[in-house]
């Protein structure tokens, strides 16, 4: 038997439209999401499984994306060479518009108000 969904889908929708932001998205591309004590852990694993769920239909694409993928750029580069797009376009698809785009600029910083 299939394990129940932490969250249903309009559950998801409404915790993505208030969680996820320019500063929460650079936590996730980073890795360091996963590692809250509040509800962004799950939500990272949640927003994780919908944007694999985009290329799980080629697996091709989704293991020469896994191949290519560096820790240092969130996987931009290997998106752009495998997808043909940035991940920008991609977490668009699953959070709609906004400035999704990993900038590990950004990561190192990670102390400012408003970020992680």
């Amino acid at each position: 038997m299939p394990a129940r969904p932490r969250y249903r889908p309009i559950e998801l929708q409404y915790l993505f439209g208030h969680f996820w932001t320019e500063a929460t998205i650079q936590e996730f591309w980073a890795g360091k999401s996963f590692l809250r004590p509040d509800d962004g852990q799950p939500l990272s694993y949640e927003l994780a499984r919908l944007l694999v769920s985009l290329l799980d239909k080629d697996y091709e694409m989704l293991a020469g994306f896994c191949r290519l993928a560096q820790r240092e750029d969130g996987g931009e580069q290997a998106a752009r060479a495998v997808l043909g797009a940035g991940l920008q376009e991609l977490a668009a698809v699953v959070l709609g518009a906004g400035t999704w785009a990993p900038q590990p600029a950004a990561w190192a910083e990670g102390t400012q108000k408003g970020q992680f």
